[in-house]
């Protein structure tokens, strides 16, 4: 919006007089409520926005910094790195009147990154396998496994699997530092014995024959 003054000023030389009137016409600058402050795990595209208000909205041009993103519009793609990252726009209107600056901090925590092995994927019912979450990141982390069936602890790098079942064991690793969770999942395959009902016990004659079977069950 704008606004405006009107000055007027009289100039007087004996019985003559003279009256001029000047006008001052004044423009408010662009008001921005930018994109709030946001934290993320792991760094990904993010768009931010000046979201310009009220009369200062129409004509403006936008200036963002850093630099590396600028851009004349409301909005900006950015990929932030892992830490604290502050973004400032301004606003420049038509009529050249420029805006508070508006500040957005986005906030990147990393992802621990793992994989999980498995030392004996396949056993018989009675044997275990060793499972191993494997860090691939450099992020501190603790380890949660589920469900508990079967497993020697719920928590920590490696654990023993003997389960009478064949399960799928999820694996959680929840960062120390800013607390972003990444999951994976491990299938452990429990094969059970089979079962055997053969031929009962036969006395023959020497010459004869017979025949054996396993009767499996």
């Amino acid at each position: 919006g704008f606004g405006g003054l009107t000055y007027t000023v009289t100039a007087t030389n004996g019985a003559c007089q003279v009256t001029h009137h000047a006008h001052i016409q004044i423009h408010n600058p662009p008001t921005l409520i930018p994109t709030p402050d946001t934290t993320l795990c792991g760094s990904s595209p993010i768009t931010l926005n000046a979201h310009p208000q009220g009369f200062g909205g129409g004509g403006n041009t936008y200036t963002w910094t850093p630099a590396a993103i600028n851009t004349s519009t409301t909005t900006t793609t950015v990929t932030p790195p892992v830490g604290t990252n502050t973004y400032v726009v301004q606003a420049t209107s038509g009529n050249g009147c420029i805006s508070l600056p508006g500040t957005v901090t986005i906030t990147v925590n990393p992802v621990p990154n793992f994989t999980v092995s498995n030392s004996n994927p396949v056993f018989c019912i009675g044997g275990s396998s060793t499972l191993t979450a494997v860090p691939t990141s450099t992020v501190a982390a603790t380890y949660t496994w589920a469900p508990p069936t079967g497993l020697s602890s719920t928590s920590g790098i490696i654990v023993t699997a003997t389960p009478i079942v064949s399960p799928i064991y999820t694996v959680n690793a929840t960062a120390t530092m800013g607390g972003c969770v990444s999951t994976n999942n491990v299938l452990v395959t429990v094969d059970v014995p089979p079962v055997l009902n053969p031929k009962p016990d036969t006395i023959i004659c020497n010459g004869q024959s017979v025949t054996l079977n396993a009767n499996p069950v």
